[in-house]
């Protein structure tokens, strides 16, 4: 043995270990320097390290040095099925020493295609384990003359590749290592930026995972939930709701997707949609998984939209049945009012005429609630300041409140104008202002105050007001017995009361809401049970100046007229009526049960009409579509609409376009004579008929 070889042997051995290869962050470089000093060591032309596929059908090299040329390569693949021999050899041996490469049966099967071309005569390989597992070979390659190969370097050569199957297997856990690093971090990345929330709990109901939208939505830090049971992190009734479920989970065994109810950090209920899965880990654990989505919201909307939807049936149903009612009513009334102006103050039937009318106006008010609340009433919107429609109720509301309630206004002198129906809003505040009073049996305070503001935060259904930003805001706030969240859901459907039976028809606040939004406003609510309620309207602000009021009328007693008019109603008590109504104060009357007669009427009249009053709806033909053909053949002919429900004929939105007459029914022969000595003086041009709506509804 030679012992200065053997020295050089071990202090190489010991350079590779103090150069820690085991710490290298490049593979390549260390694989790279360990082949150099083996070469250099043992003296041997060409180093190099192979490496298995996974399959282990091939192996290729890693690293290749060439003392010589001192030059590094890779890249040779060797099937192992071309040479069984070799391969069997190295799974079984420490080491295979082939002083003649060509004839040793373990490298035989290289001669031809490997050793001759590249003139290897000896050959030393050692396997490589990593793991326990057969990963490579470390090959020594003698070219020249044939080399025995001492035992002391085939000892050397064993140690290099043990050295090598630690630097391999070090640089492997790193590798596995950082990339469970990452993909943790791609993990954490993607449960952090959905918007669901997910947890894991173990089998003892510990929270041991949450993501970042759970501590969001919770404001909780993982020093708050970690570790942590239901019990510990929420109420009680909602911990042991939560903890049946996760039971039944586990019981199951199967995925599984419920309706939990978790409160959010302000306290307020949450509906959570929740899709909870058992699963056990690598050491048999039992944990449950849980990913959650709010959908408080969407139940909201789903709420608003089943609500809107019976509104909109019930609205429909109010409109047709006020439409016959109307037509019903203007008989009534009508007559009972010619009656009454054709009888004496002292006739004993006067009485009783009277009750026929105030039933008849009785059964008016309800038709226009109806219409009110259906969003389907006709509206006659100006430019107001609502400071002034307060102040000019004032007294009417104290009257209204009673004497053991104080009454009190607050109202901006600088609240900015809103365009609607002066009367529209009027009948909503008198409606509140009625509300509020009969929550105070005992008494107390109410107050009705006026502020301009901006946008506001969502109100208790979740809805955003509409645009524009600025508002007008109008409130009514008493210090009654408030409403708890059951009756505030249902406080603006129809017919809903909390009063006694024949104590209120259930419609006031359902026409408050129809006026406010018909008027492109919102209302919300604000109730306590024992503290009072308060109902905010907030009408968009409009940079218009403020109408004036209009100067005194004339008696329509005192309105007469001799023009020509064409009665078009389909309904004959209706048109009796009016027939008989403007014959009285002293006009001309042509009457046409349908359309089609009105224009044969229109066609053939040898004289001038001078106004066309026609029923909105009506079978065949509409009073829109029988004004447009009249007006081809009579342009200067003006037209009166009369309706008790128009759907949307000549409306848009409930608003009439500019210069539309409209006389709502029902009608008293007085409304009927002021409307067409109105329309019969005014000088304003009719709208273009291509503005009109075009749907119609019979």
């Amino acid at each position: 043995m030679d012992l200065e070889q053997v020295i050089r042997e071990l202090s190489a051995l010991n350079d590779l270990s103090r150069s820690n290869p085991l710490q290298a962050r490049d593979l390549a470089a260390a694989l790279g320097r360990m082949t150099e000093v083996v070469a250099r060591t043992l003296k041997t032309e060409r180093v190099s390290i192979w490496r298995y596929s996974d399959a282990h059908s091939a192996i290729s090299c890693v690293e290749l040095y060439e003392l010589s040329a001192h030059r590094h390569s890779s890249g040779m693949e060797l099937k192992v099925q071309d040479y069984p021999a070799y391969f069997k050899a190295l799974a079984a041996s420490e080491v295979i020493a082939a002083d003649d490469a060509h004839q040793d049966a373990r490298t035989c099967e290289f001669s031809k295609r490997y050793l001759r071309p590249l003139g290897i005569t000896s050959m030393m390989d050692v396997p490589i384990y990593v793991a326990g597992m057969l990963d490579g070979v470390l090959c020594h390659e003698h070219i020249g003359a044939g080399r025995q190969w001492r035992p002391d370097e085939q000892m050397f050569a064993v140690a290099a590749a043990n050295l090598i199957s630690l630097v391999m297997g070090q640089w492997e856990r790193r590798r596995a290592e950082e990339a469970l690093r990452e993909s943790q971090e791609r993990f954490r990345a993607f449960m952090d930026s959905g918007l669901a929330v997910a947890f894991m709990k173990d089998e003892d109901g510990r929270m041991v995972y949450a993501n970042q939208p759970f501590e969001r939505c919770f404001q909780l830090t993982r020093s708050n939930w970690f570790g942590k049971t239901d019990f510990e992190l929420w109420p009680q009734e909602t911990a042991k709701k939560l903890r049946e479920n996760d039971l039944s989970v586990f019981a199951g065994g199967v995925p599984v997707e419920l309706t939990e109810t978790v409160p959010a950090p302000d306290g307020s209920p949450h509906s959570w949609l929740v899709f909870k899965f058992p699963f056990t880990d690598v050491s048999g654990k039992r944990f449950l998984g849980g990913m959650a989505v709010d959908t408080t919201e969407h139940k909201q909307l789903e709420e608003q939209l089943r609500q809107s939807q019976k509104m909109e049936a019930v609205g429909k149903l109010a409109g047709g049945v006020a439409h016959d009612f109307n037509n019903l009513l203007t008989i009534i009334t009508g007559y009972s009012q010619l009656l009454l102006d054709r009888i004496g103050q002292d006739s004993p039937l006067r009485g009783n005429l009277m009750e026929i009318k105030k039933a008849g106006d009785r059964a008016s008010s309800l038709t226009q609630q109806l219409l009110a609340f259906s969003r389907r009433q006709v509206l006659k919107p100006k430019v107001l300041d609502l400071n002034t429609v307060v102040a000019g109720l004032e007294g009417m509301l104290q009257r209204l409140v009673g004497e053991d309630i104080h009454l009190v206004t607050a109202l901006d002198p600088e609240l900015g104008p809103v365009k609607a129906d002066p009367g529209q809003i009027e009948q909503a505040i008198m409606n509140l202002v009625v509300n509020a009073r009969d929550a105070m049996p005992q008494g107390g305070r109410l107050t009705v105050e006026t502020a301009n503001v901006g946008r506001t935060t969502a109100d208790r259904r979740g809805e955003s007001l509409k645009e524009p930003a600025r508002y007008a805001m109008l409130a009514v706030s008493d210090t009654g017995c408030g409403m708890d969240a059951q009756t505030q859901a249902r406080i603006f459907e129809p017919f809903f009361t909390t009063k006694e039976v024949g104590k209120g028809t259930g419609l006031g606040l359902s026409t408050v809401y129809g006026i406010v939004e018909q008027s492109g406003g919102h209302i919300d609510v604000a109730s306590e049970l024992g503290r009072g309620t308060t109902f905010k309207i907030y009408l968009p602000r409009v940079d218009d100046a403020v109408a004036e009021r209009g100067g005194a009328k004339v008696p329509a007693s005192q309105q007469r007229g001799t023009e020509t008019v064409l009665i078009v109603e389909d309904e004959p008590g209706v048109r009796a009526l009016a027939r008989d109504t403007l014959q009285r104060r002293g006009y001309s009357v042509l009457e046409a049960r349908h359309g089609i007669e009105a224009l044969v009427i229109g066609d053939q009249h040898p004289g001038t009409i001078h106004l066309l009053m026609a029923d909105v709806v009506m079978p065949q033909m509409n009073g829109r579509e029988v004004a447009e053909r009249l007006l081809r053949v009579r342009p200067k002919v003006k037209v009166l609409y009369v309706s008790g429900y128009t759907e949307n004929a000549i409306v848009h939105h409930g608003v009439l376009a500019p210069g539309t007459n409209f006389l709502q029914k029902p009608f008293t022969p007085d409304d009927l004579s002021e409307k067409v000595r109105e329309v019969l003086d005014s000088q304003a041009e009719r709208p273009s008929m291509n503005c009109l709506g075009r749907e119609v509804s019979g």
